[in-house]
């Protein structure tokens, strides 16, 4: 496992994101886990966990845009690392990945929602190749704020609200930065989201 020191310098001044911060508060994130990187675009985060996590386990780095992913191999190629899979997928599409069910242990949704406008789709993929019981990131732009990109932001409340009617838990908030709210959620079983449904 490499220093925190390093992912965090993968991603400052690109997304005023403080990954190292965010891997201390995130357990689950440990070598050997097979994670994906949705609109993982050039491939800051893809890179940086890719340092973090060595040789060990697998990352998917997914989008939409060849030229991204073209970006992303360079990157991994020039770097040495062994652990990233572009993918070129359409995630607002019905299965849009070729990624098996119940594979991953780790989705992360990172700067990907405010800019997409088939938000539930995409928690349904994160859904579908998550392994029950394991996690799902989302970090996203707060709303009005005149930093950072422009696109419909979401609330915090409002991604609760999507990863409840995509059959995730909550389970915790994580400090993301002056910019981002963050919050990770856990994939439920069939039985255990239709329990919370008649608890509702």
């Amino acid at each position: 496992m490499q220093s925190f020191g390093g992912a965090q310098r993968a991603v400052t001044g690109e997304s005023f994101l403080d990954l190292g911060a965010i891997l201390r508060q995130l357990s689950f994130v440990t070598p050997g886990k097979y994670m994906a990187d949705f609109g993982c675009g050039s491939g800051y985060l893809t890179s940086a966990l890719a340092q973090y996590m060595g040789d060990a386990g697998k990352i998917y780095a997914i989008d939409v845009q060849q030229h991204a992913l073209d970006v992303v191999k360079q990157q991994s190629q020039s770097r040495g690392f062994t652990s990233i899979e572009p993918i070129r997928a359409n995630l607002e599409a019905s299965h849009g990945t070729p990624l098996r069910d119940n594979s991953l242990d780790v989705v992360w949704m990172v700067n990907l929602l405010f800019q997409n406008q088939r938000k539930d789709a995409i928690f349904v993929e994160a859904y579908r190749v998550l392994k029950p019981g394991c996690m799902l990131v989302v970090i996203d732009w707060i709303p009005n704020l005149t930093v950072g990109p422009e696109g419909y932001r979401l609330s915090l409340e409002e991604v609760m609200q999507l990863a409840q009617r995509g059959n995730f838990a909550f389970v915790q908030k994580i400090q993301a930065g002056r910019y981002h709210h963050g919050s990770v959620y856990m994939k439920q079983g069939a039985s255990q989201a239709q329990s919370q449904q008649k608890a509702g």
